[in-house]
């Protein structure tokens, strides 16, 4: 199912990857405000998609009883809120995926940012950029073709379903999958298929930057 990268890279390529994580970073803190002008609602060839500040990141989010905020220390119990200062929250609570940490019922909006934003396309395939700091997670978005991916800079990732719960954890190397209705499917080196639902996000919950490129066929 992982698709491992070997190579070593180049100090042209560490330095390459470092204006990508940059240029993603700046584009998440400086939101697009002309995404809704770019969407022409289409699955392909849609300008929105080159646009990385018009996806709508999903949030961790915790449910009640375990609403308590966090004391300064961040260890009082029942702590579940991220504040300022790094205080960290305590992960016995069970965790979701939703729009806005203040209201953690509202599920997230569902759209089609597979990836971070598209670098090429054609009437063949599609080829996005994806990249997630620690921590950070992918809006919940719908694929709506096969595809495969191979991490540049793998890392630890979780993946929630539509309604906001944890589904799985998985080292993201590389894998294909293949849309057959309402999932995706791919096979491991055993040959057993595995399914997870075409409508996700998903969360790097590594220590470091996860980077990959992901490419659509956009034809059967």
């Amino acid at each position: 199912m992982c698709i491992r990268d070997r190579s070593t890279g180049t100090g042209i390529g560490k330095s390459m990857l470092v204006v990508v994580l940059a240029a993603a970073a700046l584009a998440a803190a400086n939101p697009d405000t002309g995404c809704a002008s770019s969407d022409n609602h289409q699955l392909s060839n849609n300008p929105i998609y080159a646009r990385a500040g018009c996806s709508q990141p999903c949030r961790l989010c915790f449910e009640p009883p375990c609403g308590t905020a966090c004391a300064a220390e961040g260890n009082s119990a029942g702590c579940s809120s991220l504040l300022a200062g790094n205080v960290q929250p305590s992960f016995a609570c069970p965790a979701k995926a939703c729009q806005r940490i203040s209201t953690p019922e509202a599920r997230c909006e569902v759209d089609g940012f597979v990836g971070t934003y598209v670098i090429q396309e054609d009437e063949v395939t599609r080829t996005w950029n994806l990249t997630l700091a620690p921590g950070a997670m992918t809006s919940m978005h719908r694929h709506d073709y096969d595809y495969s991916l191979v991490a540049v800079t793998p890392s630890q990732l979780e993946v929630y379903g539509q309604d906001g719960g944890r589904l799985l954890d998985f080292w993201g190397t590389g894998l294909s999958l293949r849309v057959r209705g309402d999932y995706l499917e791919t096979n491991d080196r055993g040959g057993h298929t595995w399914r997870i639902p075409r409508v996700h996000a998903s969360r790097n919950v590594g220590p470091g930057w996860y980077h990959a490129i992901l490419t659509e066929v956009k034809i059967t």
